[in-house]
């Protein structure tokens, strides 16, 4: 008989990650339950080896009828181990209490790993969610250190699809560096990079395309759109997106880009957790698509980063362009994808597997 496994996701965000793990345990015979909030963006690219729940979720740590729903489910299914995707939060708290003295396990992924060392929510999850994901080495180190190993704590990247669209790569002469994700002018430093865009020399300025791969508001992101308005940028060197951005369309720009800049600055709103116990999806958009990155220099220490990546600063940034436009970085440094053990398949699914096996 398969071993079956709940992967719970309540939050509308988050969905990206969900692939990997389905990967891994189909790999490994797991006969996968997926309870999805109905809102959250997710293709079913699976064929019916996944069964997928999608319920109206309002996230609420008062709940009730939902927790009672997801528990029903438990029972119904024999779950033994639960995934919690998100493993934030009231509502989570409130599930863990119910679940405390159910012989289910919970393993939780952590997005904002600072929780665990000083949240008193999480320190009531963790009395049920005995293991927890992070999803980078640096975070995992960083967690261990702090909480001197109080907590179990494993790493795994989710760098896998279940498909990646077959792209015709559209013949292009500019290099193409595309800024993926929420444009939110909080976390990411658009203003520096338009700022900077508009001090490039006309024969440096052709040679790019930068592509800001998220949907733009005036709520999230006003001076940004209103600098490119105001100077006239064309799409042809900034692009931008008013509407949301499909999956499709976002696997297609990313294959035909040249590099991945994650645009966080020390001016961003959480650039202290970027470097500690966060991560952007920026990075595991370059390592899943295996794309080079322009990074901050400060993130130079970590070796994931140092081995991908072109790094710059505040008064360089002009300078490292140029070199762009004069030596080609791209192919050397997408070719160190090819012998880097930790982004083997096989080695991610194991460690994560054998994390959620073993008490």
């Amino acid at each position: 008989m398969k071993k079956e496994i709940l992967i719970a996701e309540f939050e509308k965000t988050h969905t990206e990650i969900l692939h990997s793990q389905i990967l891994f345990l189909l790999h490994r015979g797991y006969k996968i339950n997926l309870w999805l909030n109905e809102e959250a963006d997710f293709e079913d690219v699976y064929d019916g080896k996944v069964n997928i729940v999608k319920s109206k979720t309002e996230i609420s740590s008062l709940n009730l009828k939902l927790l009672y729903k997801v528990l029903r489910f438990i029972k119904q299914h024999n779950i033994e181990k639960i995934i919690l995707n998100t493993a934030h939060g009231l509502l989570i708290r409130n599930l863990c209490f119910i679940l405390l003295n159910k012989k289910v396990e919970v393993t939780g992924v952590l997005h904002q790993a600072h929780k665990l060392i000083k949240s008193s929510t999480q320190s009531i999850i963790s009395k049920k969610v005995k293991k927890n994901f992070v999803l980078n080495d640096y975070v995992k180190d960083f967690v261990l250190k702090e909480t001197k190993g109080k907590y179990k704590v494993e790493s795994f990247y989710p760098i896998y699809f279940n498909k990646l669209s077959d792209v015709k790569y559209k013949p292009n002469y500019k290099i193409i560096i595309t800024v993926p994700g929420n444009v939110i002018q909080l976390r990411k430093d658009y203003v520096f990079l338009i700022k900077n865009l508009l001090k490039l020399e006309d024969e440096i300025r052709d040679n790019f395309q930068f592509i800001i791969l998220g949907r733009a508001t005036d709520k999230e992101s006003p001076e940004m759109l209103q600098m490119i308005g105001e100077n006239n940028i064309s799409e042809d060197f900034v692009k931008i997106y008013k509407e949301y951005v499909s999956e499709e369309e976002f696997s297609e720009v990313v294959q035909n880009s040249d590099f991945i800049m994650p645009l966080i600055h020390p001016t961003g709103h959480s650039y202290n957790e970027y470097l500690s116990t966060e991560i952007s999806g920026a990075f595991n958009t370059a390592f899943g698509y295996h794309k080079p990155l322009l990074m901050y220099e400060s993130f130079s220490k970590f070796e994931d980063f140092k081995k991908f990546s072109v790094f710059y600063n505040e008064s360089n940034f002009l300078h490292i362009l140029k070199n762009l436009t004069e030596k080609n970085m791209t192919t050397e440094l997408k070719k160190r994808y090819e012998n880097y053990p930790k982004f083997d398949f096989n080695f991610q699914a194991n460690k994560y597997i054998n994390f959620i096996e073993n008490h």
